[in-house]
């Protein structure tokens, strides 16, 4: 095989591709049998070209190709067929029809002259004709040599084709050229519009957010974004990047609503339109016969209407999906309810788009996939991982010659994975991540109600040949519409000065945001009948409550500030360790710690809420008229804030061995906002402090043991070494999906117990959960301790926790015993050590006996207490939550009037100013400091704040 490139100046660059295919095997004659062979030859020749001419060989820059010339083959042969199966023109064929020649042979017409154009040219070509100049040689004209003249001799006759022929230079070739016309245009970047969202795992949110993100999408869509006075826009795709479900309320209610699980979830994925999907973590959670029954149609369920994708898994051992997997790299509107690598969608023009998908390594620590193969086997190897993704779209590109843009839906968990990958891949212009919930935003977007900022989007990395990659991720749970408008150059690379943040971005589909985008009238009437259909199976359950809150319980996942439960401790993560801890004490009363994953709390319990003028601010769950009173913790809000609803387990680990699980559930996190680890350890009965600038597995510097009462009773690290024997044991309380090694956990199973017995049992207050699950101890926890008096334990930022004390953000306290009051009246004694008191609400009296106590206030409804035993010089009165909640930002709260002291007696009233000086509220009596005077009292060395 020959090839040649030609570059002419038209007066714009256009590349002539001019190839010959002589050197096909000799042996290809009627009867030879050589079918195969030629066949072979043929893929093997054009694998080669393609990759070759994929590579812009004169550097023209220019997308429009033109191959001219003798390819020696007719139009129904394998060549011709091979360059038409890759997005060519015939162009002869196409304007000459079965009339078509230019090259005569024993009377026989026929072409061997082809031209042929791809996509981008031919809507360019005029017209195009044969010049009849060579070709026409009728039979009875052919050099016969068994007819001899008089004179002549027969054995060598002259050759003499001028008796028949003039002899000039039109007579040098047997074929006929081939004219093209060609009305050129200026070559225009190529403009893709892509909408994307990835872990739309529905939860009560969702119920209207959903219909929502679907009138915002629909807009949107309208929109005529490349001014051509037509509404939308052509060379549009709709990609998700994973986690298109997870089990828990939203998920289970379609299963009484539509039959099965799940399936109200894919219904509105369809609904919105998604055209190829990556698997996530979560589409294995209950395994992958469920993951199979959602992929395939069912009766009036018509299962996905898109491909599932993922290049680094391995579905043939798993009999549940392997008869779902289709050849990779074919068009998306083909293969729904299948399962491949890759994907192509090609749009309206012709353009095609190669679509790859990779789901995160860590699969089999955090889902149940049953049988279906993970690789990498090291899922940190992200060099192996880059190795099998490029792998798959290097197939794509070869099996599509005339394709030069790719789009991979990664869903990798972690955003810095994607980034990572961006740096190693080559040819993939766009990554559009799941798995992290990060809420990348550019400048122009609106954040909803609570949301903060977390990246900028998109994020724009440099490949392996230094071209652009832009790397895309949105929020969560139909909150936000992802939209990323770029322009490609020739070469099918990204321009990134083609973003405009006034199109792109990502997009709020809260009211507001309907609004804002004219969305109104535009919601998926389908999409809101599923989600009202499913809302009526909810709210049967909305007046089952088990306990009240007069605070937000914080399920967030990540953030800065308060956020999230994958990075610090929160108050729900506390209670519902606490609520595991108190239900393993019924079975064994030498329980005395818990431990549960960060990742396992998927909601909070509570509203983030706007009111007019303000900021937003985070609430207590609100009334339902008629179903539940305001504060009421429901069975809907437990199941939504604890969707696995894990089963509990019983081990014995011993102090060595307790430091080393903890240090795991720290070993990947930073303070970075972004990372957001699902194994983050949240604890009951027990404190530690760590610093994340050291090692992994050196990061514990105190750890303690303590009572219900908030005692400390052992002392297990100080210092970052363990105290005492290392091998004595303690009785531990964590989810059995932890134990069983979930999010890569390593625990003893010494002496275990599960709590869910193999036979579920559904007793006490609580029926809707099994007894020894998640679901059903936080519902009984709550029924015990918080249905007559609220739970008040608010949410305080990283600044103020205790029990999981990052000392990036606060020294370290944990060797102080706590003690903590009710909403009602309280006498809390502390220790001959250094204590915690916290009152909290009612008129409480606190008494720190000896050591250097904290008496901690967190809000104005804390006052009227009564400290009994302060002592100036090593007792504190911690003011921090309290001054933050009047928004006070001063150094001195003394002196501008926030603090203020009255004398009674030899004792001191200590008051707070919610306005300093200002006129607008008088001073509220806190506390009674006995036998302190004013004078003693008044010195900010007696408060932090």
């Amino acid at each position: 095989m020959t090839k040649k490139a030609v570059t002419l100046e038209i007066p714009e660059l256009i590349q002539f591709l001019v190839e010959e295919l002589h050197d096909l095997p000799d042996d290809r004659k009627p009867g030879n049998n050589t079918k195969y062979q030629v066949e072979d030859a043929v893929k093997a020749a054009f694998s080669v070209f393609f990759t070759w001419i994929a590579t812009d060989p004169t550097n023209s820059g220019d997308r429009d190709y033109l191959i001219i010339g003798d390819l020696n083959a007719y139009a129904q042969e394998d060549p011709i067929r091979a360059l038409e199966s890759a997005g060519y023109t015939n162009l002869v064929g196409q304007f000459g029809g079965i009339n078509a020649y230019s090259y005569v042979f024993d009377g026989q017409a026929g072409y061997l002259d082809h031209a042929l154009a791809n996509a981008s040219l031919a809507s360019q070509v005029t017209g195009v004709t044969e010049w009849h100049i060579n070709a026409d040689e009728p039979s009875v004209f052919d050099y016969d040599d068994n007819i001899v003249d008089p004179g002549e001799n027969p054995s060598n006759p002259p050759l003499n084709p001028s008796a028949l022929y003039q002899v000039n230079p039109y007579r040098t070739s047997d074929h006929d050229p081939v004219l093209i016309g060609l009305n050129l245009t200026t070559p225009q970047p190529f403009k893709l519009q892509l909408f994307h969202f990835s872990d739309n795992e529905g939860g009560i949110s969702a119920l209207d957010d959903a219909p929502r993100m679907s009138a915002v999408l629909n807009a949107l869509k309208q929109q005529d974004i490349d001014n051509d006075g037509v509404a939308g826009f052509a060379n549009t795709l709709t990609l998700a990047s994973g986690d298109a479900y997870i089990p828990g309320l939203f998920f289970g209610a379609s299963e009484q609503v539509f039959g099965a699980v799940g399936r109200g979830d894919i219904q509105i994925l369809n609904n919105l339109g998604v055209q190829a999907n990556a698997f996530g973590n979560h589409e294995f959670d209950q395994g992958t016969a469920v993951v199979r029954n959602l992929i395939l149609p069912n009766g009036n369920y018509p299962g996905t209407n898109f491909p599932y994708l993922s290049s680094n898994l391995n579905f043939a051992p798993d009999t549940n999906l392997a008869s779902l997997v289709t050849a990779d790299g074919q068009e998306a509107s083909t293969i729904a309810n299948k399962i491949a690598k890759s994907t192509v969608i090609t749009l309206s023009d012709g353009e095609k788009i190669g679509i790859v998908g990779a789901t995160t390594p860590i699969l089999r620590s955090i889902s149940s996939p049953g049988n279906v193969g993970v690789s990498p086997a090291n899922p940190d190897d992200l060099d192996a991982l880059a190795a099998i993704i490029q792998a798959s779209v290097d197939a794509l590109l070869a099996a599509n010659p005339g394709m030069n843009k790719v789009v991979l839906l990664a869903h990798m968990q972690q955003l810095s994975i994607e980034q990572a990958l961006a740096e190693r891949l080559r040819n993939v212009d766009i990554i559009v991540a799941g798995g992290s919930h990060t809420r990348l935003t550019d400048e122009n977007d609106r954040l909803r109600a609570g949301d903060t900022f977390q990246g900028v989007y998109p994020i724009v990395k440099t490949n392996p040949e230094g071209k652009p990659v832009a790397v895309v991720n949105t929020d969560a749970n139909y909150k936000y519409v992802g939209r990323l408008v770029l322009d490609f150059d020739s070469n099918g690379h990204i321009i990134p000065e083609s973003y405009n943040p006034n199109i792109s971005g990502a997009y709020a589909t809260d009211a507001q945001g309907v609004t804002e985008v004219g969305g109104t009238g535009l919601e998926d009437p389908e999409i809101r009948a599923i989600t009202n259909s499913l809302r009526g199976v909810i709210n049967a359950q909305e007046g089952n409550f088990f306990g009240f809150t007069r605070v937000f319980l914080n399920g967030q996942r990540s953030g800065t500030g308060l956020d999230g439960v994958r990075q610090q401790e929160t108050n729900l993560g506390n209670i519902t360790a606490d609520a595991n801890l108190a239900e393993a004490k019924k079975t064994d009363a030498n329980v005395v710690i818990s431990l549960k994953n960060g990742g396992g709390i998927r909601n909070s319990i509570g509203s983030i809420i706007v009111p007019t003028g303000t900021e937003a601010v985070r609430v207590a769950p609100e009334e339902v008229p008629g179903v539940k009173p305001a504060g009421g913790i429901s069975e809907v809000a437990i199941k939504n804030a604890l969707s696995f609803n894990n089963s509990l387990s019983l081990t014995t680990v011993t102090a060595s061995e307790l430091k080393g699980i903890l240090e795991y559930g720290l070993a990947a996190s930073t303070n970075d906002p972004a990372n957001s680890q699902g194994r983050f350890p949240q604890v009951g009965g027990m404190a530690f402090s760590f610093d994340l600038d050291d090692p992994a597995g050196s990061r514990i510097k105190s750890l303690v043991i303590k009572d219900e009462n908030g005692t400390v009773i052992d002392v297990v690290v100080q210092n970052g070494a363990i105290v005492g024997d290392a091998n004595r044991s303690f009785r531990m309380v964590t989810l059995s999906f932890l134990l069983d090694g979930g999010d890569g956990y390593t625990i003893p199973q010494r002496n275990r117990v599960n709590l869910l017995g193999s036979t579920p049992n559904f007793t006490g207050n609580a029926t809707f959960a099994p007894d020894g699950t998640e679901q059903d101890a936080f519902a009984e926890y709550l029924r015990a301790n918080f249905f007559n008096q609220p739970f008040l334990g608010e949410d305080v930022s990283r600044e103020f926790d205790t029990r999981l004390q990052n000392l990036n953000f606060r020294s370290d306290e944990v060797l102080r015993s706590t003690r903590s009051g009710t909403a009602g009246i309280d006498n809390l004694v502390g220790t001959t050590g250094d204590d915690v008191l916290v009152g909290f609400q009612g008129r409480d009296t606190l008494t720190g006996l000896g050591g250097n106590d904290f008496f901690v206030y967190v809000s104005l409804s804390d006052r009227s207490d009564t400290i009994t035993d302060f002592t100036v010089g090593s007792d504190k009165i911690v003011l921090t939550q309290l001054l933050n909640s009047l928004n006070y930002t001063g150094s001195n709260p003394i002196a501008d009037g926030y603090i203020t002291f009255t004398a009674r007696g030899s004792s001191t009233v200590l008051n707070i100013d919610t306005d300093g000086f200002g006129t607008a509220a008088s001073p509220l009596p806190l506390a009674l400091i006995n036998n302190v005077a004013v004078v003693v009292l008044n010195n900010l060395a007696n408060f932090l704040f």
